[in-house]
């Protein structure tokens, strides 16, 4: 939150920079040296439409948002925790119970709490035996490289991949360096068409790649590969 002297600041830049928000921040950013903050375009632009309204920069008596203690934030967490089948919490819904802004529960959860955000990581389910299976294929490959030591070198690793023929690409780990949020969105159809590749390799050489598709009465559409084609 930035304090009255910035907001001051900002308000003066804004006003000397033929009332463009976006140089103002800029300019305060270069002038403080900082990267970031103390606020977006948009929201000093809502602190100019306030003080050519008020003719004040601070909170008038009476308005803004109450002050809410850490305890009944406490509260609201052990609720959601109780509630939630994994034992933890959704920022959005303790928001939502205090009416406080996302920002402020984030900053009270990691610097009072001590809740940190965790991602839930998917893995394979194991069924009943696949330990056993598991342990069998360690121990089998263990005493083959006894025997030969360069029988890893003839097994055949494979795999398959799906492409996107609409020139989509995946940005699952893409990551966009910028000083302000592009906003940019890509548009992606809901069943785009793809084709299924297929490589094989091994220390020596590559298998392929293969392209998989076959001919239905809609056309030709990609198919799968199993371990029976």
């Amino acid at each position: 939150m930035p304090t009255l002297q910035e907001k001051a600041l900002l308000v003066k830049l804004f006003y000397l920079n033929q009332q463009n928000s976006v140089a103002a921040v800029k300019e305060f950013r270069r002038m403080k040296k900082i990267r970031k903050g103390p606020m977006s375009p948009c929201a000093l632009l809502k602190i100019i439409q306030e003080f050519e309204t008020t003719r004040q920069l601070g909170i008038l008596p009476g308005r803004g948002r109450k002050q809410i203690s850490s305890s009944r934030v406490a509260t609201a967490v052990v609720e959601a925790i109780s509630q939630s089948p994994h034992g933890s919490m959704i920022v959005s819904v303790v928001s939502c119970v205090l009416d406080m802004p996302h920002s402020t529960v984030r900053k009270i959860l990691r610097r009072i709490l001590n809740f940190y955000p965790y991602k839930i990581k998917p893995v394979h389910l194991l069924q009943d035996g696949d330990s056993e299976v598991h342990t069998t294929f360690t121990l089998e490959f263990f005493t083959r490289m006894v025997v030969d030591v360069t029988w890893p070198w003839n097994i055949l690793w494979s795999d398959e991949a799906h492409f996107c023929l609409n020139g989509y690409v995946s940005t699952h780990n893409c990551r966009i360096r910028a000083e302000e949020n592009p906003h940019a969105t890509q548009e992606q159809p809901l069943h785009p068409d793809k084709v299924t590749v297929w490589c094989g390799s091994t220390a020596t050489f590559i298998i392929g790649p293969y392209f998989f598709e076959e001919i239905t009465a809609n056309g030709i559409q990609t198919c799968s590969v199993t371990g029976q084609r």
